[in-house]
């Protein structure tokens, strides 16, 4: 759940520091207390924003179920307590995956979504308002559904609900209806992790790896200043020949990619963002497999090795980061592919879902094999299920 404060910059400058303190706590208190009273943990604040988790074991439906009450509850005390003010909220479900050694560190795709619907509340109501997805809404009571509002299609592709309180706001126009009969939206991690990702919509085999830093950065990313340092670099980036670079379409936002030529579609690339975040997506498998409906977990080894030892070189040299970051290593569209060893024996397997697998680690120690073998292994033991 992510929960926001509508206009706080302006009510700041508009009151006393000493009524701004009162407000803010009585919203931190608020949302704090109703997580906690839920079993819920809740995330850092940024600004008068806040991310809350909740659910770790369990029915998934159930889970969900009382997400949506806490979300819920947390609005109307919002409402109750501080009726003048106005507040976003999203909500989300997905696996998440928890670090105790890095500040309790909680990275899942639905904290994305989240804070995506979150911010795109903002075109679906006047007032306080919380959007939900449809995945959410379908296993609500039919009393609890009752609540809602179709909100439309959000982002592209998200199927989403709205709950209004009574008097806190109302629809800002006429969206479009929900389908009467639906299938679940498949949202990629990639998807909402950047609406421009290079590989958005493919149907193809294909290995992600992407590191995060988790601690502050000195120095973010920026093309005007560290473009120069990636285009001398070109042929250290673990990319095949030719290699081209672009900008955008998001604001300092890089790509170096492999193609059969310029502008062309990319096989292999490169993504460098503001936050920090490096991407390295290769689809490469196509070729690599003649057309067969395989896949070797074997194969990763190199792309794990090369990608991080290239990350080492960019984190250390190219931004001076020496601080903790999170990787996740995907295997992307791999449902259907039967698992073969090295030596071509096919074993009776086949891959039901997505492959995804995570390690914690310093920036400096990118390059030294542990971060990449505990990938490795992860990829493997998942293989042999």
């Amino acid at each position: 759940m992510r929960v926001d404060m509508i206009n706080s910059e302006q009510v700041m400058a508009a009151i006393s520091p000493e009524q701004y303190r009162k407000l803010n706590g009585i919203y931190t208190n608020t949302v704090v207390e109703e997580v906690k009273q839920w079993g819920g943990i809740t995330g850092s604040w940024q600004g008068d924003g806040a991310v809350a988790f909740l659910g770790t074991t369990g029915d998934e439906d159930d889970l969900m179920r009382s997400g949506e009450a806490m979300s819920r509850t947390i609005l109307d005390r919002l409402r109750a307590a501080l009726p003048e003010r106005r507040f976003r909220m999203g909500a989300a479900s997905s696996p998440a995956r928890f670090w105790t050694d890095v500040g309790r560190l909680i990275k899942s795709s639905g904290v994305i979504l989240a804070a995506r619907l979150e911010n795109e509340a903002r075109n679906v109501a006047s007032g306080s308002v919380l959007v939900i997805p449809a995945e959410v809404y379908d296993v609500l009571d039919d009393s609890v559904k009752e609540l809602y509002v179709p909100a439309g299609i959000l982002l592209g592709s998200v199927e989403a609900y709205a709950y209004i309180p009574y008097g806190a706001g109302e629809l800002r126009r006429s969206r479009a209806a929900a389908p009467a009969a639906r299938a679940k939206s498949n949202i990629l991690f990639f998807d909402l992790f950047d609406p421009e990702w290079v590989f958005r919509g493919s149907t193809e085999l294909y290995t992600a790896l992407t590191i995060h830093p988790v601690e502050g950065m000195r120095n973010n990313f920026s093309v005007s200043r560290h473009k120069g340092w990636l285009e001398a670099r070109r042929g250290e980036m673990p990319l095949a020949a030719p290699v081209y670079s672009k900008e955008g379409p998001a604001p300092d936002k890089f790509t170096v990619y492999h193609a059969q030529a310029e502008g062309e579609e990319e096989i292999q690339a490169a993504c460098f963002y503001k936050n920090g975040v490096f991407a390295l997506a290769d689809r490469s498998w196509r070729e690599r497999y003649g057309g067969r409906d395989i896949f070797r977990p074997e194969d990763a080894a190199g792309f794990i090795k090369s990608a991080l030892n290239f990350a080492a070189a960019y984190y250390g040299d190219c931004l001076d980061y020496s601080g903790r970051v999170m990787m996740m290593l995907h295997i992307v569209n791999i449902a259907g592919r039967r698992r073969e060893s090295s030596a071509g024996e096919q074993r009776p397997f086949a891959y039901q879902h997505d492959l995804c697998a995570t390690v914690n680690s310093t920036a400096r120690d990118l390059g030294a094999g542990t971060a990449g073998e505990f990938l490795y292994n992860q990829l493997i033991k998942q293989s042999e299920m």
